[in-house]
């Protein structure tokens, strides 16, 4: 089992997330999200940032999923290929 509180995050970083094979860790701010990813031994392999709130939703063979649901809906990839850049693929208003 894995204990997050075993990763020495960055201050200010929260809510590690494990996502297939990834460790991810937030850092908030009212208008965008910090990432860091970490691998299974809590080496950390990336880091960038994702519009608005992200939180952790899935991965597949092309990236990492965030939803973000604060001031607006959108889903960010991060991608597999170079993990330091996301990407928005889904943009609503949130009602």
């Amino acid at each position: 089992m894995i204990r997050y509180e075993e990763i020495a995050l960055d201050e200010g970083y929260m809510g590690a997330n494990l996502v297939d094979g990834y460790i991810l860790a937030f850092c908030y701010d009212e208008d965008k999200t910090e990432y860091q990813v970490y691998d299974l031994n809590y080496q950390n392999v990336a880091e960038g940032v994702v519009d608005g709130g992200a939180n952790a939703m899935g991965i597949d063979e092309y990236g990492i999923y965030t939803q973000n649901i604060h001031q607006k809906f959108s889903i960010a990839e991060i991608s597999r290929s170079d993990m330091h850049q996301s990407r928005n693929i889904m943009e609503n208003e949130a009602m």
